[in-house]
């Protein structure tokens, strides 16, 4: 294959998209599903020794980043591993979710 019909390939392939925009995109969305989960167990674990209970909700706002991400990721790239973390971060989302809404309406405590 010669350079011109690869270079011509990989134009086609990332629809005009700078790479180098995107690396920075792929590596600020690895930092900031890092950074959502320690703010998640940080704020859980203090809500926890101060108040006696558990913050669902946080949970919910990390599981469903965590949810979305690897959505968008199956789409994407069509792996079947992405799609079964999607729909176990889906799963424990929803989870949850319900714990959450039961522990605001006093069913848990």
């Amino acid at each position: 294959m010669k350079k011109e019909e690869i270079l011509k390939k990989s134009r086609k392939e990332n629809n005009g998209q700078d790479l180098y925009e995107k690396e920075v995109m792929k590596t600020g969305g690895e930092a900031g599903f890092y950074t959502v989960w320690i703010f998640a167990a940080v704020f859980a674990l203090l809500q926890m020794l101060l108040c006696r209970e558990w913050n669902y909700a946080v949970f919910v706002l990390a599981g469903g980043f965590s949810a979305t991400v690897y959505t968008v990721k199956a789409r994407r790239q069509k792996q079947s591993q992405d799609v079964k973390k999607a729909a176990g971060w889906w799963i424990c989302t929803a989870l949850c979710s319900v714990l959450h809404f039961c522990q605001m309406f006093g069913v848990i405590s």
